[in-house]
């Protein structure tokens, strides 16, 4: 969407783990983390990546007590800030079960799109980090499988829906 004209923001909260600097090729810092402690200011951290258009905040300083920086309510306010200024706004985040930062985040956003790994993260564990981003008011917009085994995926058939609907039948059937 970058690429046909739209401006996007690409915000990296993962204070932990960045990735999103390491994928678009620059320096994570200064970032958000800067940006939140009132180091630098929006003019300074913002980033546009030549290639895809997109605008990005990367994470900044990789710190532990990320935690302390979320509390304040301070992403919220950035996002605020910047929202006339850009058709959509992304916020990475770290996975929901692994740090507290995840539901603090989900908090301060429009929407929450929840990704599990294809294969790899399991159903109940998808339900669990999901119920736990429902119970902090977190607004579940969609579901993503990344990673999917297009191979894999296609020896799914037609009786595979047979057989959830099936299983699920009740939900289709009107009652009389």
């Amino acid at each position: 969407h970058a690429k046909a004209g739209r401006k996007i923001l690409l915000i990296d909260a993962d204070f932990r783990q960045s990735s999103v600097a390491t994928m678009l090729e620059v320096a994570a810092s200064p970032g958000l983390t800067e940006l939140m402690a009132g180091q630098k200011t929006l003019e300074e951290v913002i980033r546009r990546d030549p290639i895809t258009g997109l605008h990005v905040i990367t994470s900044g300083r990789l710190v532990p007590t990320a935690h302390d920086f979320l509390m304040g309510g301070r992403l919220a306010d950035i996002i605020a800030e910047v929202r006339g200024q850009y058709e959509l706004i992304i916020v990475d985040s770290p996975p929901v079960l692994s740090v507290a930062d995840a539901p603090l985040i989900a908090q301060a956003v429009d929407g929450t799109i929840f990704i599990g790994r294809w294969g790899k993260t399991r159903k109940q564990t998808m339900i669990f980090a999901l119920r736990q981003l429902a119970a902090t008011g977190a607004s579940i917009i969609g579901l993503v499988l990344s990673r999917v085994d297009v191979r894999r995926a296609a020896n799914y058939t037609y009786g595979d829906a047979g057989q959830y609907y099936g299983k699920h039948k009740k939900y289709y059937l009107e009652e009389t």
